[in-house]
């Protein structure tokens, strides 16, 4: 009977630390899923700012080369 109750603990043992590592590879997927997002959001981010500095230089450039003629 021993050997029985022996197997048991050791399948709960078994059980509780293949979820434990399931957990932690959900995490670790998820964390990975988050940084790429912010990546990307970061780039968008930057490609506007660039557009927005382009379209300021163009304004200056426009009324510079008004202001010369």
């Amino acid at each position: 009977m021993s050997c029985s109750c022996e197997v048991k603990n050791l399948e709960t043992v078994f059980k509780s630390k293949y979820r434990r590592l399931l957990f932690l590879v959900f995490l670790i997927i998820f964390a990975s899923g988050l940084t790429s997002f912010n990546k990307d959001k970061k780039i968008q981010e930057l490609g506007a700012a660039i557009r927005k500095l382009e379209n300021s230089v163009q304004t200056i450039k426009s009324k510079n080369s008004a202001y010369m003629e």
